[in-house]
């Protein structure tokens, strides 16, 4: 599968299951929530990819236990600002996390944007401002740490197999999570709830840390980053069909900006323009 198609497919299913995460969290609980979704994912990647799992490096271990901070921190953060803040937090986090991309990879690796990477992200930008007002500590803080995430990613998956750095990164985020594992854990059981937890697992978690791992081996940073933006558009969609937010204004815009952006991302990069 080409790798900008895997990149809109991981963003629909991140979206989809932000949108699905609050009730989830309403019988689960934050802690428990967190544990099962990526222990789930993990053992989902050690399973299928056995094999390449016997011949982790030492430095597929580090670069793992990074990227696995970052992925920890963006989904702690999103779903803190879920539970503050509902629907419009997290349409808000998920079209603020491209825009910071090129500014890590900047200050990380001295690596300036293209003309083409410089355009999607000057539409996306203009998307995320005008989806403004909605900003949250907590939501600019989840951005940063999927920024953070897709910047490191970039230069690690051009040192390490991406089944390696799945696998780790899944490790470290589980630990992570039991980690902050509270005491007081939900005693009712709501199957709906507990399908929600294990559909993100599957779906939204572990393939798509293989999928964005992957992806970054052909995909400059920023150009993931924007294109993961898209999120933003399945969450938009399916709150304004609940009826949970007005499709309309300067939203509607924002969701026209963004899915441009995404567009211009997806033009065919040069040689020159990967990492």
């Amino acid at each position: 599968m080409p790798p900008g198609l895997s990149l809109v497919l991981v963003a629909f299913a991140w979206g989809l299951a932000f949108v699905l995460t609050p009730r989830a969290l309403s019988q689960t609980g934050l802690g428990l929530f967190l544990l099962v979704r990526f222990m789930c994912a993990y053992l989902v990647i050690s399973l299928v990819f056995r094999k390449q799992m016997r011949s982790v490096s030492f430095r597929a271990v580090t670069r793992g236990i990074i990227l696995g901070g970052a992925l920890y921190g963006t989904a702690l953060c999103q779903a803190l600002a879920v539970l503050r803040g509902g629907g419009e937090a997290v349409v808000v986090t998920l079209a603020l996390a491209g825009l910071a991309v090129p500014v890590f990879a900047f200050a990380l690796w001295r690596r300036r944007p293209s003309r083409i990477e410089a355009l999607a992200v000057v539409l996306s930008a203009g998307g995320a401002w005008l989806m403004g007002s909605a900003i949250t500590p907590l939501a600019a803080a989840a951005a940063l740490f999927l920024a953070l995430y897709v910047a490191l990613g970039a230069a690690f998956v051009q040192e390490c197999a991406p089944e390696h750095l799945a696998g780790t990164q899944l490790a470290c985020a589980t630990l992570c999570a039991l980690l902050g594992l509270g005491r007081d854990l939900p005693v009712q059981v709501d199957l709906t709830a507990w399908a929600l937890v294990l559909s993100t697992a599957l779906i939204a978690t572990a393939w798509g840390a293989l999928a964005v791992m992957r992806a970054l081996r052909c995909l400059s940073a920023t150009r993931t980053g924007v294109i993961l933006g898209l999120q933003a558009l399945t969450a938009l969609a399916v709150l304004a069909r609940a009826g949970r937010l007005a499709l309309e204004g300067g939203l509607a815009l924002g969701f026209v900006l963004l899915g441009l952006g995404a567009l211009v991302a997806l033009y065919p990069q040069s040689e020159k323009e990967r990492n």
